[in-house]
């Protein structure tokens, strides 16, 4: 399925080059939510002994099954548009009643700012690492649900 919400903000994703329009690929949304918990499950494997790491493949996890939902529409981030064109996609997408997007920014600002700390800069710990994880879950949950839906944007 198409949806009309968030058209206008992937429209104008599109024409900043934030997104590229490319041809829908189920195989390789498909193989995005294979890859997706495969870092699911690495990520609860090291989260009690690398919180930080964890929430690193969370966020990868989570991104992936967001990118999966583009693939199949026809849509693909851009190296202008990088992760925050998933998430601003997924947000204007799927938010409401999902919230995904917004969630997986969320976890997104926290990988940076492990990734690329400041003296001000709180690591991140095995909470975060499982709120990090709930979430990837819920964007690949939601991503097995809508994947047979989609049609090209």
């Amino acid at each position: 399925m198409t949806w009309t919400q968030g058209q206008a903000v992937i429209e104008q994703l599109l024409s900043k080059g934030n997104l590229e329009r490319v041809t829908p690929n189920l195989t390789a949304a498909e193989a995005s939510l294979s890859i997706c918990e495969a870092h699911i499950t690495a990520a609860r494997t090291i989260r009690r002994d690398d919180p930080v790491g964890a929430v690193s493949l969370a966020y990868d996890a989570a991104r992936k099954a967001l990118v999966a939902l583009m693939l199949a529409q026809g849509l693909r981030p851009t190296r202008r548009g990088g992760h925050i064109a998933v998430t601003e996609a997924a947000s204007a997408q799927l938010d409401p009643p999902l919230r995904v997007g917004r969630r997986v920014d969320r976890i997104r600002r926290l990988r940076n700012a492990n990734e690329y700390p400041d003296a001000a800069t709180r690591l991140a710990s095995v909470g975060d690492a499982d709120d990090a994880i709930e979430v990837a879950v819920d964007a690949l949950d939601a991503a097995r649900r809508m994947l047979p839906h989609l049609t090209p944007f």
